[in-house]
């Protein structure tokens, strides 16, 4: 499942983050706009309550604030909203 949030205001440049729950794991994007463009960068959390908590410390995201989004399509980028194909990386040529 993946949910999103958008801060009051920017903190250390972020201004919006993305919280995707995957089997295992939950990973923490955190985006320097609010509109859907690639992530500024990812933090892996061990689960979706850490994920949850390390927002609210480090950046005030109270549980209200998320909201739900649809899980990517099977080859899509993990964090962006909107479906688009993640770029093949070491192909090389």
């Amino acid at each position: 499942m993946r949910w999103t949030a958008s801060l009051d205001a920017p903190i250390d440049g972020v201004v919006r983050l993305m919280l995707y729950e995957v089997e295992g794991a939950a990973w923490l994007f955190l985006y320097d706009r609010v509109e859907d463009a690639p992530s500024l960068r990812a933090e892996r959390c061990a689960d979706t309550g850490a994920a949850r908590a390390a927002a609210l410390a480090r950046f005030g995201v109270a549980r209200a604030a998320w909201t739900w989004i649809p899980d990517p399509r099977v080859g899509d980028r993990d964090d962006l909203i909107a479906p688009r194909r993640a770029a093949a990386e070491g192909c090389g040529g």
